[in-house]
């Protein structure tokens, strides 16, 4: 199964050329084989979480061995701090599972717009720990900020 998937995720980004399409297109590739992996390996049931974060995305998807998080947007404004938000909704998460210890196995980016990104500065402070990150690789955008703390933090392992 993966082996075809990569066949076609090899064909399908030799044919175009525009750089965007290709990152876009590697997020999601990953993203869906790292379900079908969990899918196929693990008979245990996967939940996804989508977090209450005002204007803007954050999923959390749960396996029976990790989490994952796509996107840390929000907004911030006097009605709602989608941070706030993310962290209690995270803090509850972790103190049911505790056999995770706080770890995330990836953090996804889907693009650098604040409403995708806000939410960063809270996954990188402790408790939190983020084993690995994919983002679409730019760093331009109103989110621009975020996504480049977290490619320097994962790359570095430099937590604050």
């Amino acid at each position: 199964m993966s082996v075809i998937a990569g066949l076609w995720f090899s064909f399908f980004v030799t044919q175009n050329n525009n750089n965007k399409l290709k990152m876009k297109m590697k997020i999601t590739f990953t993203f869906i084989l790292t379900l079908l992996i969990s899918v196929l390996n693990v008979s245990a049931q996967i939940r996804v979480h989508l977090i209450n974060v005002g204007q803007g995305c954050a999923t959390l998807i749960e396996f029976p061995c990790a989490a994952i998080l796509v996107d840390a947007g929000g907004e911030d404004n006097p009605l709602l701090n989608s941070s706030d938000s993310l962290k209690t909704y995270l803090d509850d998460f972790f103190d049911r599972r505790n056999d995770l210890n706080h770890t995330l196995q990836c953090v996804y980016l889907t693009h650098p717009h604040k409403d995708h990104t806000l939410g960063v500065p809270v996954i990188l402070q402790p408790p939190y720990l983020i084993k690995n990150a994919v983002t679409d690789g730019l760093e331009e955008g109103s989110g621009k900020t975020g996504q480049i703390k977290l490619h320097r933090v994962v790359q570095d392992g430099s937590y604050a």
